[in-house]
């Protein structure tokens, strides 16, 4: 299977460069990390992009997802990004395009809130905003848009 998958890759991308892109990696089981591996090691001469998502706070060190990291980090055309939290001002600025906010009135001390919540974390910023827009604690207004 490896093989055939492999395969068709190659064939992929002699046709026109390829991006795969694979979230939440930390969850990969080892038969899925071997895959990978073999695939990044099989497709490393022909034009593909490899982009791994995953939460590192979610993730053992000797879980198999976390040797896979090791592996393709150990290679030099390698990067690895980092994602920070936002600050405060770049979660109330999420909020105000997402809100279609044109006052601050209380939407900032609403913001400061939920960054006090979810430390940053836009994630969890959202998910949150999601839970009380189905809870009933936040509508959108029918007439301005905005929350």
């Amino acid at each position: 299977m490896h093989e055939g998958v492999a395969q068709l890759m190659l064939a992929l991308a002699a046709e026109r460069p390829l991006v795969v892109s694979l979230d939440d990696l930390q969850w990969c089981d080892s038969d899925s990390c071997n895959l990978l591996r073999f695939l990044t090691r099989r497709t490393e001469q022909v034009p593909v992009l490899w982009l791994g998502t995953l939460s590192l706070g979610e993730l053992e060190r000797d879980a198999p997802a976390a040797r896979l990291c090791r592996v393709l980090r150990a290679k030099s055309h390698a990067s690895v990004v980092s994602l920070g939290p936002l600050s405060e001002e770049e979660l109330w600025g999420m909020i105000r395009e997402m809100g279609h906010l044109s006052t601050p009135t209380g939407a900032r001390r609403f913001a400061h809130r939920i960054f006090g919540v979810t430390a940053g974390n836009p994630f969890y910023a959202i998910e949150l905003l999601k839970t009380m827009f189905a809870q009933g604690l936040l509508a959108v207004d029918e007439e301005s848009g905005e929350w």
